[in-house]
């Protein structure tokens, strides 16, 4: 059957909302009926994405066809340190919601107060997100434009903000500049935005009126070669000035712009929207569809089939310890080593940055000293980014591979696609516990549906624990450096497990990228051996960021500034140097040993918890027959839930 519009949607998430309401998941109905609601809204949001300082908000103001910053304030410093949404009224209005979920209603003049760092720094206030509305010329109704953080600023709640903004996106605006090339901070929040199911990005290339044409030509060349080689295609690249734009300077190549997405937006809106309720719901389902599954499944068999099969598991159970201390055991040394190596050589890249700095001194003649204070901070930056960057790529490549070598190794639960479970262990051991059938060919058809909504809504769960430490943390001022307690998230661990602390500027790289950001949160099916672990699911990235370690700019800027002779800025930088480093050795390295045992303690969990969970399932079967009736019932809902999976799989695809 064809949709013809939301009603049929609406209608169709109405019925699985009877069956939750029947099996008393009253949570997922409430789920479904959220997402009934933002669909009934018939809202598409489009985000504006991009590292810090691209231009971003000044991109907004044009977008919204202003000619000043007042609803997105544009400042030297990295401005935007809250969301904020914007929407067409016939009337000026700007709502504040804080985290305590209170809101308080302020004039235009005021969002300077909220939204930046300067006037809000590190996000005091407590800020959720502002919903600015007023008659913004260029914003079609129904469409959400919204200013996000930029990623890899100086301060790191930014891109714990944005991450777990990402999934609620529809479609992203994708802004770099014409003299910088993608940089790995750029080529992370492309991947998060693709693990987010959201598959149109508008790229841009902004700034064009400060390079050649010839420089521009190279940079999109580049772009999409680095953007290709990391999964990610693109037709074109709009090459614009927004600052031009902003003043009202033709040429700028907004407006093409804006035809562009408005052309997109009527012929894929209500497409885009669709199969992203789908997902959403497909995603909330899921768990009950197999653990539904399981329970019609485990009706049909005997008692003694039953009892055969929880005396296998527990059997299983004991063989599976040796393989499983062999594999910790291995993979327990590689991180120690790899985090001791990386230790050793922390004093080689000190002696690297002190040896940039006297070099850049000793070149420096006494007229430039004062001009040498104010971009001090920035080439110790570039040079703490010199020096560390080969010890973390090398850690990188080293833990990734020993946390694939354990997956591979590590004994897990699985399901196959004729729905037997099994025990697999190193060589491929499998002992079969039981068959779940039926519904399962159909549920692998519904991955293509709620598959991207899952790791979405992953993302936001991981991000947002993220954020809540952060946010709570306290920062610190220590002469030019600061103490910022956070989160290393994506670990699919306790939100608690894994905190470090981090010292001055984020240098923009990080360790293994954030693939684990999508996967280490996932909700596990009830019962949980029906879901893949979720080191299975990774591509490879043991995925977290080891952002943090830098030169906090802008203090140590300001203490800079009002120092002109050579020795004091050689005293001062070395003195901040110093500084960083002991942050890594003292802190960051305590940490990483730490985070190996916790990646152990997540596969022992995990594996255990499937276990049982599967042995109190077989049990619970074994002891609570159902009565005919309530059998029936079982019968009647998963045939209902085939029917309408199966029907969101075509018009998903269609």
């Amino acid at each position: 059957m064809p949709i013809q519009n939301f009603d049929d949607l609406t209608h169709w998430a109405d019925q699985l909302s009877v069956i939750m309401r029947e099996r008393k998941r009253d949570d997922i109905t409430a789920q479904i009926d959220e997402a009934k609601t933002a669909l009934q809204a018939n809202v598409f949001t489009l985000a504006v994405l991009g590292k810090a300082k691209r231009g971003k908000s000044t991109l907004i103001n044009a977008l919204l066809g202003r000619n000043d910053d007042e609803v997105a304030p544009i400042d030297k410093l990295p401005a935007s340190s809250a969301i904020t949404r914007f929407r067409f009224a016939q009337s000026e209005r700007t709502t504040v919601l804080f985290k305590d979920n209170h809101t308080e209603t302020i004039p235009y003049s005021r969002i300077r107060e909220f939204v930046t760092e300067e006037s809000n720094p590190e996000n005091k206030k407590d800020v959720a997100m502002l919903e600015v509305s007023g008659p913004f010329a260029n914003l079609p109704p129904q469409v959400e434009l919204v200013d996000t953080p930029g990623a890899g600023s100086i301060h790191e709640h930014h891109d714990a903000l944005l991450h777990a903004f990402i999934p609620q996106a529809d479609a992203v605006i994708f802004i770099v500049t014409a003299r910088m090339p993608l940089d790995q901070d750029e080529l992370d929040l492309l991947k998060a935005v693709k693990a987010a199911d959201i598959n149109k990005i508008f790229f841009v290339i902004n700034k064009i009126d400060e390079a050649e044409e010839t420089d521009i030509a190279d940079a999109v060349a580049h772009n999409q070669k680095l953007l290709a080689a990391n999964g990610i295609t693109t037709e074109s690249f709009h090459r614009i000035s927004a600052k031009q734009a902003f003043q009202g300077k033709p040429n700028s190549g907004v407006p093409e712009l804006i035809d562009t997405l408005g052309q997109f937006l009527q012929n894929n809106k209500g497409k885009i929207l669709r199969q992203r309720f789908l997902s959403k719901v497909n995603s909330f389902i899921e768990t009950e569809v197999r653990s539904l599954e399981v329970a019609v499944s485990s009706a049909s068999k005997t008692g003694e089939e039953l009892d055969a099969e929880i005396a296998l598991l527990r059997q299983r159970k004991r063989e599976v310890e040796t393989q499983r201390s062999s594999s910790e055991h291995h993979f327990k040394s590689k991180w120690t080593t790899e985090v001791n190596d990386f230790q050793s050589k922390l004093s080689i890249a000190q002696r690297n940055v002190e040896g940039d700095l006297v070099e850049k001194l000793n070149s420096t003649s006494s007229f430039g000293v004062g001009k040498l204070a104010k971009i001090l901070p920035t080439l110790l930056n570039e040079s703490f980014e010199k020096s560390l960057h080969p010890l973390t790529d090398k850690f990188e490549a080293e833990t990734r591979d020993a946390c694939t070598k354990l997956n591979e190794a590590y004994p897990a639960l699985s399901l196959d696609e004729t729905g037997k479970v099994s025990i697999t262990a190193k060589g491929n051991m499998t002992t079969a516990i039981g068959t779940v059938g039926g519904l399962t060919a159909t549920a692998v058809g519904g991955g293509l549906v709620y598959a991207g909504s899952a790791t979405a809504a992953a993302i936001a769960a991981t991000n947002t624990a993220a954020l809540t430490a952060t946010s709570a943390a306290a920062a610190t001022a220590v002469g030019g450096a600061a103490t910022t307690a956070s989160i290393i998230g994506g670990l699919g661990v306790a939100a608690d497990a894994v905190s470090t602390f981090l010292i001055g500027m984020p240098l923009g790289f990080s360790l293994a990228g954030g693939a684990a950001s999508a996967a280490g949160g996932v909700t596990v099916a009830a019962p949980t051996m029906l879901a893949t672990p979720f080191w299975c699911a990774l591509a490879g990235p043991v995925g977290w960021t080891i952002a943090g370690v830098g030169v906090l700019a802008v203090p140590f800027a300001w203490r800079l500034s009002k120092m002109k002779q050579k020795d004091k800025l050689e005293s001062a930088a070395k003195e901040q140097i110093e500084k960083v480093f002991k942050g890594i050795k003292e802190d960051r390295i305590p940490a990483l040993h730490k985070m190996g045992e916790t990646i152990l303690n997540d596969f022992r969990h995990r594996l255990d918890q499937q276990i049982t969970e599967l042995e109190n399932s077989l049990t619970d079967a074994r002891n609570n027959r159902p009565s005919e009736e309530v059998l029936t019932t079982w019968k009647r809902q998963k045939e209902t839930f085939e029917r309408l999976i199966k029907q969101s799989v075509e018009w998903f695809t269609t």
